[in-house]
């Protein structure tokens, strides 16, 4: 449900933030970096909501089965579901984010000259001129101070959806510790096992939000910092 939220507050953001993007002088990398977003949405909703959370539900069963065994049977599988767990996050995190960052560096100078040239061709203008540049780079200037804006109002608000989520599972984790240790004096060590496992797999759950929750920030971070440069370098 966490992820769910991410996803669906994401897709409201893209339009209208990419807009502002654009309003900022940054038409090209509105464009490029929307999609390059939109990746980083459809990658997360593919890949974390319809296989990794599903994986996990695998994960949870294999570890009750293999701890109520008399021999673990199943704990190579249990750690090979881990590793794919982590190794797709960290994937998807790098493929993303590195899209992003080359096109970063290209896209918003190329946005950057354009708006340098058409300010240069406004203060050409007789008599009226230099105010057009002024106004030119005012209006900028107010696109890039409500881009930014968003991008921080946006980190916000996911940060606030993902709180309470992550609290409870840090809890449900916690408890499930708690019980573990209370329960290794007097019970079975399978069972204790099994608890353990559980709250492992708790902590792998929290770790696919925040990651989910990190890539939407980082994307947001690259791209608010690489567009100012349609601005600064103008």
């Amino acid at each position: 449900q966490a992820v769910e939220a991410l996803l669906e507050f994401m897709k409201v953001l893209m339009p209208s933030y990419f807009l502002a993007v654009a309003f900022a002088g940054g038409s090209a990398s509105s464009l490029v970096l929307y999609e390059s977003m939109f990746l980083a949405v459809t990658l997360v909703e593919w890949l974390v909501a319809r296989i990794l959370i599903p994986l996990m539900k695998i994960y949870f069963l294999c570890s009750l089965a293999g701890h109520m065994a008399k021999e673990n049977m199943l704990s190579r599988l249990t750690d090979l579901i881990r590793t794919v767990v982590s190794w797709s996050m960290k994937t998807v995190m790098g493929i993303v984010l590195g899209l992003n960052v080359i096109q970063g560096m290209i896209l918003p100078y190329v946005d950057a000259v354009k708006n340098s040239t058409l300010e240069k061709a406004l203060e050409a203008v007789p008599v009226v001129g230099k105010g057009a540049g002024v106004v030119t780079k005012m209006v900028l200037g107010s696109g890039i101070l409500i881009k930014n804006t968003m991008g921080v109002a946006a980190v916000i608000i996911l940060a606030a959806m993902i709180l309470i989520p992550v609290i409870k599972l840090l809890l449900l984790a916690f408890m499930y510790q708690c019980a573990a240790a209370a329960m290794e004096p007097v019970c079975d060590k399978r069972l204790v096992s099994c608890l353990g496992a559980v709250a492992e797999g708790h902590k792998i759950l929290i770790r696919l939000v925040v990651s989910s929750f990190a890539l939407f920030v980082l994307v947001i971070a690259v791209v608010c910092s690489a567009t100012n440069a349609t601005y600064f370098s103008g």
